[in-house]
């Protein structure tokens, strides 16, 4: 499969379903959890380095973002009269 596909299914998973039912704590772990199990098995398949720092970083930086963009689509679609849904 994919890493777009993935991506996809991660987005749609996380960033509509768990958002909007669980909230941003929750949805953020996922991501970031999705993340850095991504980023290992690339790693792991493309390098002969080590995978678990590099991806622990890499999920760090992803969950630092997520956060600030569950917010921005909280707050923005919440203002507006149509459904992001």
């Amino acid at each position: 499969m994919s890493f777009t596909y993935i991506s996809t299914l991660i987005y749609i998973l996380g960033g509509l379903v768990i958002l909007k039912n669980s909230g941003n704590m929750v949805a953020t772990f996922v991501d970031a959890g999705a993340a850095f199990v991504i980023s290992v098995a690339y790693l792991t398949a493309m390098t002969d380095g080590e995978a678990i720092v590099a991806s622990f970083v890499f999920a760090l930086g992803v969950t630092l973002f997520e956060t600030f963009f569950h917010n921005w689509l909280l707050k923005d679609q919440s203002g507006s009269s149509r459904s992001p849904y």
